[in-house]
């Protein structure tokens, strides 16, 4: 069995978490923005593109931080192993996400404090790597 190669990132603004709700015909629950590594393409830029592709964000390379983080999950549906290479995203002043409307892969987005994040994220995979990034310092994060 192949393992897919896929990115996720935690997306931030001061001391706020950017979460997004999934459309229930893809998931249920609340999560953050995951999407595979195409061929020939570095994790870091195809974090940029799934963030433009799911949001409408434009992010560059200097808002983007590796977190030295992966994660590994059992996905039923594609019947596939996923890893999962983690990044923070730093949001400037104004920048704010583009849900793409009712049959899009998220419904709707909030900012929310960590503890906020941790209560509504939905899968383990995701709290654990919120978790890796305040255990870092990251918790208050203004850089």
């Amino acid at each position: 069995m192949s393992i897919r190669k896929s990115v996720s990132c935690l997306i931030c603004n001061n001391d706020s978490f950017l979460i997004f709700k999934r459309h229930p015909d893809y998931y249920t629950g609340w999560g953050m923005i995951k999407g595979g590594i195409e061929a020939q393409e570095s994790p870091e830029r195809a974090m940029i593109r799934e963030l433009h592709e799911e949001t409408g964000l434009e992010v560059t390379s200097s808002q983007v931080r590796p977190l030295n983080y992966m994660t590994f999950y059992y996905d039923p549906k594609r019947k596939q192993d996923i890893e999962v290479t983690w990044f923070l995203v730093t949001l400037n002043e104004g920048q704010e996400p583009t849900l793409l409307g009712p049959d899009h892969e998220w419904v709707d987005a909030r900012w929310c404090t960590a503890e906020q994040a941790l209560a509504f994220l939905t899968w383990q995979t995701e709290q654990e790597a919120l978790k890796y990034v305040l255990s870092l310092g990251y918790g208050i994060l203004n850089t």
